[in-house]
């Protein structure tokens, strides 16, 4: 499950500390918003989410079908892109890679240029996101944004007049549909599932308080309260 979080950078740490730290060469995470890119970020490391559809979410517990994906964790450009090869492909049991059928790659190390970023155009957007690092990060972003300079790209100081107010969850997409894609997940194990809808999950998280609700279950209750699960899903056993 994807789950952004500033301190650890998103429910996939795991998965790009253990390339950070060399346990393994590559790995795998999942991203709603934010759970490959920012552990990506934290840990020094090349994250990949590829576009939906790329890669089978069959297996995965969901967030947000339109927005959910696997994708490669890897210490090199090249680690990355030859491990998303391997990922990609159509999965019946996941509608949503139809619509990468006849498109996808099994080896995508051919588009790997070195001088990719001349002539680039890349903007960023300091207004908000600068507020979030402290000294030492500041100074590491723009000595990253110099070297992307010499490399021939074309920096642009760019702003999100609405960067401030959407900066939080509350209204975001991850809360409608939630409950629609976990409940269709839950439904797909069969009627022995010990939980079969997010409601269980809820109630058998306050049953079970001391173990369950160690840092709440804010987005699982705002998701429930939501108007958004009598939408079709997209998901598997919906």
């Amino acid at each position: 499950m994807a789950e952004q979080s500033y301190l650890r950078g998103g429910s996939s740490a795991g998965s790009a500390a253990a390339v950070a730290a060399n346990l393994v060469t590559v790995s795998v995470g999942t991203e709603t918003s934010g759970s490959i890119l920012s552990p990506g970020n934290q840990n020094s490391v090349v994250g990949i989410k590829p576009t939906v559809g790329l890669i089978s979410r069959d297996g995965v517990i969901p967030i947000a079908a339109s927005q959910d994906t696997a994708g490669p964790f890897g210490r090199t450009v090249t680690d990355a892109a030859i491990l998303l090869g391997s990922l990609t492909g159509v999965d019946p049991s996941d509608p949503t890679t139809l619509t990468s059928e006849g498109k996808f790659y099994s080896d995508y190390t051919s588009f790997l240029d070195a001088g990719a970023l001349k002539g680039a155009r890349v903007g960023v957007p300091k207004d908000l996101y600068w507020d979030f690092l402290n000294q030492e990060q500041r100074a590491i972003a723009e000595k990253a944004i110099a070297a992307l300079e010499s490399l021939g790209a074309e920096i642009i100081e760019a702003e999100i007049p609405t960067a401030r107010e959407l900066s939080g969850f509350s209204s975001s997409v991850l809360t409608y549909e939630f409950k629609r894609d976990l409940n269709a997940y839950l439904a797909s194990l069969g009627p022995d599932a010990p939980v079969r809808t997010l409601a269980d999950v809820i109630a058998f998280n306050e049953a079970n308080a001391d173990m369950a609700l160690k840092y709440g279950q804010t987005w699982a209750l705002a998701s429930s309260n939501s108007h958004y699960e009598n939408s079709t899903s997209i998901w598997r056993g919906a």
